[in-house]
């Protein structure tokens, strides 16, 4: 078999993949989708959900729509998980059979798969961002933008599609797609919202503090902000003296917010601070590290209460005994707590 043959099944293949209509199973589970996949969706205010359209081209699974102007965003997250198993059985097989692409060289293929299908045609701009930023933003491991006049299915009733598309290796391709006719009337809230769907952080050191600071900010001031943006605006340098709750106070100075200390021995404080809007933020701290992640939630279970932590250390959140406040991560106790208000 010829080199364009395998190039054109390959094509075909993800053709397929990309537009296998959702059923009503996987257009209600985009939490447990961002859950699976160690992904934080932070919902816009301005902006209020709508059903998924099924379509022919390409599978979303959540969507939101302007209470403003004519823009929708909708969000599709291509899981690898499995297909990174099946490649590796295949790959370690003395037997293989057919050909396989190693899910972690063929995003570029697939992104292409995904916004020709947009646009129904070959023509779209692209702008590839760069390695690091992408990290920094998205906790991805690729990305660009692509810019297309849809003439597809997808696209109907808007001009233009703008295409975010992101690769987290061994974890998904994810796409987010704004969709409108007039740019210079949705772009402040585009660049507004830029950062509404991304990757969990993989650190586990004092730079967390910079993302249990952009979820707090999601909630208290309504807006999504990159951690990356929030350093910038307060000069973080990992190798400096400053500890995390440093910078949690020029965080808040920077934003205008008020920074109170909560006694995490008082679980009936937590939660009264959960039930009012505010998330808490916890420090953990031993001879070599320091760390921070975010109480956002609580549940009662067999009479016990257990809080729910946002970790940029774990892959997904967690669950833990608020009567101990031990993490189930590498077993370290939190040692202080701090909230914002306005």
């Amino acid at each position: 078999m010829n080199i364009n043959n395998i190039f054109k099944i390959i094509i075909l293949s993800l053709i397929i993949t990309v537009s296998i209509p959702a059923n009503s199973t996987e257009l209600n589970s985009f939490p447990q989708i961002l859950k699976e996949h160690s992904m934080i969706f932070t919902m816009p205010k301005e902006f209020k959900q709508i059903p998924v359209k099924e379509n022919d081209d390409v599978l979303y699974q959540h969507a939101i729509k302007s209470k403003k102007n004519k823009l929708e965003i909708r969000y599709s997250v291509f899981s690898l998980k499995q297909r990174i198993k099946e490649y590796e059985e295949w790959k370690n097989s003395k037997n293989r059979n057919g050909v396989m692409t190693d899910p972690n060289i063929g995003y570029t293929v697939f992104t292409r798969v995904v916004v020709e299908n947009i646009a129904g045609s070959e023509n779209f701009k692209e702008t590839l961002f760069n390695q690091k930023n992408v990290k920094d933003e998205f906790n991805a491991d690729w990305g660009g933008t692509y810019l297309v006049e849809p003439k597809s299915g997808y696209g109907e009733g808007y001009k233009y599609a703008l295409i975010t598309a992101l690769h987290k290796d061994n974890i998904a391709d994810a796409y987010i797609v704004y969709l409108f006719d007039d740019y210079r009337t949705v772009q402040s809230e585009i660049l507004k919202e830029f950062y509404s769907m991304r990757f969990m952080s993989d650190y586990f050191n004092k730079k967390s503090v910079l993302f249990s600071a952009t979820f707090v900010l999601s909630v208290i001031n309504k807006e999504s902000i990159s951690p990356l943006e929030i350093g910038k605006n307060v000069n973080f340098n990992e190798s400096d003296k400053l500890s995390i709750d440093d910078y949690l106070v020029k965080i808040a100075e920077y934003y205008s917010l008020k920074i109170n200390k909560i006694d995490l021995s008082r679980i009936k404080d937590i939660i009264k601070l959960l039930n009012d809007g505010y998330p808490v933020v916890i420090i953990y701290v031993d001879k070599k590290l320091s760390h921070s992640a975010v109480i956002k939630g609580y549940k009662v279970e067999n009479e016990k209460v257990l809080i729910r932590v946002y970790d940029s250390g774990l892959e997904t959140e967690d669950f833990i005994d608020a009567g101990s406040l031990i993490s189930d991560y590498r077993k370290m106790k939190p040692v202080r707590g701090y909230y914002f208000t306005k």
